[in-house]
């Protein structure tokens, strides 16, 4: 009997067990690259200590954030230099010899005497202890033993935050911060300008946050930007957390807020008005023209100077100055674009856009910094070397593998896969947990090229701190296993399992996060055939029908699937459940939307016979819940009452 091959296959087995087999009672997300389950538990008391090499100064604020390991106050750990080896003590200890696991990869070893924390680098340590708060967060006194190895993917772990559309305080963006801190997550972009505000002070051009956040008919919502003085504190409140913050300066479209305070970078002059996203589109003067023009001297003047003091202000590498749906039906028409295409030897308006991308791109790089741009910067060859191209449109396959061709850095955020503002039925948890920042053509020497990948969360419609967490979570817990776990460790079931452990964590942390109710199904794709229906019944309508999205798709018992209209809702339209039989009925709840497309103006009707309706709910918020107490009913309706802007959704009308 061969007992080394014997012993060697049972040493192999009882590895695979501790980093591949799942663990009923982890909540840890992102996973660990290697987590091996120990016997036993380190017990947390009043004579526990933090301790460290006294050389090592730099992890005193480290141990620091540590010493109130449960998050709530309830026990301040002590901290020492060290002086001996006890029991008893979380050791945290800087290690050249752990370089091999970059700056952000720590070891941490859990067993019921001591703790060691350890990395070659202050960021490392940072994630290590990011760990080991939540190994304790669901007991702070017991923390179960494990021994890990751990390092990022990826450098680039993003979120991105719309601050034009809708505005966020400072004290609202730290608790982003301290949340993405958790998941480890150390990119933080800022969409600061857009169409709906320009948001970042700009001091040689005060009349963008003065006029450029001001809406004329709706004082109490205007004046709200972010001082160069109150940026600064927010930059370093995320450096202290490892969050490096990447201003977005959207140009030359989506420039509505500058035209507004400055509207000689206009191509046609005259007045502009900014608005907020409560304003209806069709009230808005010129909606359609909101991008600069491109032929004027004073707008490459300005970009210049408002590249210099952003450089200026915030420490990262990178400035991301848009360069997506720019507009060029009126620089067809203007004499000063046309001048320029001809004086540059341009073709049209569209190497006239890419004229704008390298003069932009060279002057971020005076302040020895690098332009990021959405991937049209890139559609004919205009991003330089220098240049990183993010990625967002549909898949983001073609726009990814273009620049990688090309020898680019590239930055994935996809629609599908990335955008939050979508809601769960367009990108659910499972899709964003199965996506791959990889594209599938990709060379091994392409994809050392991606630096990474974010989400994005727009928010046209989203108003609310509460709604930010509905939107992100628990979506990005998702997303920050795929940038920070090795995909050969990815697993779905082993996520989900560790999902539902970490929902009392979310709970305790107060975040707001969306019951996904079909978490586990799979990406909904209407096919040709209509659904079967939950129960026997008749579906009729005369809202218009976005095929395949049938009206069948209502009620067939499942909430990530819906019917879509194919044109908004006029008054007096409606959707009728007509039942096989009487029913008695406690509920009845529908939802519709999906994160846009609500039922905005309507009600919830019933009958007893099929013919006589009253009203037993309105809509709002895109939602209607009747509470019918064992009433028999025979149909159910949901009847227009004013005329829609938009095409609607209605994902389920459900009958209890």
């Amino acid at each position: 009997m061969n007992i080394k091959f014997l012993f060697t296959v049972f040493l192999v087995l009882v590895i695979w067990a501790g980093t591949s087999a799942q663990d009923n009672g982890l909540a840890l997300i992102p996973k660990p690259q290697s987590i091996i389950k120990q016997e036993g538990a380190f017990s947390i008391n009043f004579e526990t200590k933090i301790v460290y090499k006294g050389k090592q100064k730099e992890l005193l604020p480290l141990a620091i954030m540590l010493s109130d390991i449960s998050g709530e106050g309830k026990l301040a750990l002590q901290i020492e230099k060290l002086k001996r080896q006890d029991d008893n003590v979380i050791l945290l200890t800087l290690d050249k010899t752990l370089e091999k696991l970059g700056d952000e990869g720590y070891t941490l070893n859990v067993n019921p005497k001591t703790i060691k924390l350890s990395a070659s680098n202050t960021k490392g340590i940072f994630y290590g202890i990011q760990t080991l708060k939540q190994l304790a967060a669901n007991d702070e006194n017991k923390i179960p033993a494990y021994k890990i190895e751990d390092s990022p993917r990826f450098g680039w772990r993003g979120f991105m935050l719309d601050c034009s559309r809708h505005f966020w305080t400072i004290a609202e963006l730290e608790t982003v911060i301290d949340q993405m801190a958790r998941m480890k997550m150390n990119r933080l972009h800022l969409h600061l300008t857009d169409d709906q505000g320009w948001r970042l002070e700009i001091k040689k051009y005060p009349k963008l946050t003065t006029v450029g956040t001001h809406y004329k008919d709706l004082p109490e919502m205007s004046g709200n930007f972010y001082t160069q003085d109150q940026m600064r504190a927010l930059i370093k409140y995320a450096a202290d957390k490892n969050i490096m913050i990447v201003p977005e300066i959207d140009l030359p479209g989506h420039s509505r807020a500058v035209l507004a305070a400055y509207p000689e970078l206009s191509c046609r002059g005259g007045e502009f008005e900014v608005y907020p996203m409560e304003q209806p589109s069709g009230t808005v003067k010129r909606w359609y023209e909101v991008m600069l023009c491109a032929g004027n001297p004073k707008t490459y003047q300005f970009t210049e100077d408002v590249v210099a003091e952003v450089a200026a202000l915030f420490p990262s590498p990178y400035i991301h100055l848009g360069g997506d749906e720019v507009g060029k039906d009126i620089w067809k028409e203007c004499a000063h674009c046309q001048a320029k295409i001809k004086e540059e030897g341009l073709k049209d308006e569209e190497e006239l856009q890419d004229h704008y991308t390298r003069f932009a791109s060279e002057v971020i790089a005076s302040h020895n910094k690098r332009m990021i741009g959405w991937d049209e910067i890139n559609d004919r060859g205009a991003a330089s070397s220098n240049d990183v191209v993010m990625v967002w449109r549909d898949t983001g396959v073609p726009q990814a593998q273009k620049a990688l061709e090309s020898g680019l850095n590239v930055i994935m955020c996809p629609q599908h896969g990335c955008y939050f503002d979508w809601g769960y039925s367009g990108n659910s948890t499972k899709k964003v947990y199965n996506w791959n920042p990889i594209p599938p053509d990709a060379s091994a020497q392409e994809a050392q090229l991606i630096k990474g990948a974010q989400a994005c969360l727009w928010t046209e419609r989203v108003a609310t701190p509460a709604t930010i967490e509905e939107r992100i979570f628990p979506r990005i817990l998702a997303l920050a296993e795929v940038v920070w776990l090795n995909p050969e460790n990815h697993n779905w079931d082993d996520f989900l399992s560790r999902l539902q452990n970490h929902y009392p964590l979310l709970d305790k942390w107060g975040i707001n996060y969306y019951h996904e109710d079909e978490i586990d199904a799979e990406e909904f794709n209407p096919g040709k055939e209509k659904p079967a229906l939950v129960r026997h019944a008749f579906i009729e309508t005369t809202l218009g029908i976005y095929e395949p999205y049938y009206a069948e798709y209502v009620f067939d018992g499942r909430t990530n699937t819906y019917f879509w209209t194919n044109r908004p809702p006029i008054k007096d339209e409606y959707l009728l459940i007509t039942l096989g039989e009487l029913v008695k009925v406690n509920e009845i709840e529908v939802i519709t939307g999906d994160s846009k497309d609500f039922l905005e103006h309507g009600i919830l009707e019933i009958s007893e016979d099929g013919k006589n309706f009253k009203k037993v709910a309105d809509f709002k918020d895109g939602m209607a819940t009747a509470q019918l107490d064992g009433l028999v009913i025979k149909a159910v309706r949901l009847k227009i009452t004013d005329d829609h802007k938009g095409w609607m959704i209605i994902k389920e009308v459900k009958i209890k």
